[in-house]
């Protein structure tokens, strides 16, 4: 007599069960959707939906045309400080941050980050995005803005800044602050989930943040879009 074929939600609790385990590393490939079908006496569509459903709990990033494989389980503890910046923080923990180019250029800001920046409707702003990775893992999706009439010769500044402290010291800017972080979550653009490698159904968490000079005035405006599954936010309480 045949087995009795299992429930997607069984094969997904089997699955879970066995990443939990050991049996499947981080990192490892999960047999293919033809040899777990036979594993479990199943249906394709009953495995790949079992697959889905681990994918958007985060224990399986599914890269399509090469299979399902265990999730790295990184998640970087970053705390949202005035001062404390996320490389440093990344450096202390004993984790290699690399930022990756994207696009760059001047665009007229929209009323979103004119009024971030105090500015006038479509004055120019300097645009910069870039993916942050963490041990070579996609972690966030960054986008700054920053007055042209604050910042002339922004790409020439921004080539031979390594990090954010670096580009306003270049501008005479010797120290400055978070002003506000605003989190939000949401779930992710595919091409967002493509930059971050996860799937479109997963989770990102959104932040926008200020930064000001040690006058108070606000020199940056910027938006990040993190893997939700890779980080952990830590507020530390004002008193």
């Amino acid at each position: 007599m045949q087995p009795k074929s299992l429930a997607w939600t069984q094969i997904r609790d089997a699955l879970a069960q066995r990443i939990e385990s050991g049996q499947f590393s981080p990192g490892d490939r999960l047999p293919s959707e033809p040899e777990l079908s036979l594993m479990f006496h199943a249906g394709r569509h009953s495995v790949r939906r079992a697959l889905s459903a681990l994918s958007s709990e985060g224990r399986l990033r599914i890269a399509h045309g090469r299979g399902a494989f265990v999730s790295d389980g990184l998640a970087f503890q970053y705390t949202i400080d005035r001062r404390e910046r996320l490389f440093d923080q990344l450096k202390s923990a004993g984790h290699l941050g690399e930022v990756t180019a994207l696009a760059s250029g001047e665009h007229p800001a929209n009323a979103e980050v004119a009024s971030a920046l105090g500015l006038d409707e479509r004055s120019t702003v300097h645009v910069n995005d870039v993916l942050l990775l963490v041990d070579d893992v996609p972690l966030g999706i960054g986008r700054s803005f920053h007055p042209l009439a604050r910042f002339p010769d922004y790409e020439i500044h921004r080539q031979f800044a390594l990090t954010q402290r670096m580009f306003y010291k270049s501008y005479g800017i010797h120290d400055f602050f978070r002003e506000d972080t605003l989190l939000t979550s949401r779930t992710a653009r595919v091409e967002e989930a493509d930059l971050l490698k996860q799937q479109p159904e997963m989770p990102i968490v959104e932040t926008k943040t200020r930064d000001v000079d040690s006058s108070g005035a606000v020199i940056g405006y910027s938006t990040t879009v993190w893997a939700a599954s890779r980080i952990r936010f830590v507020i530390p309480s004002r008193t």
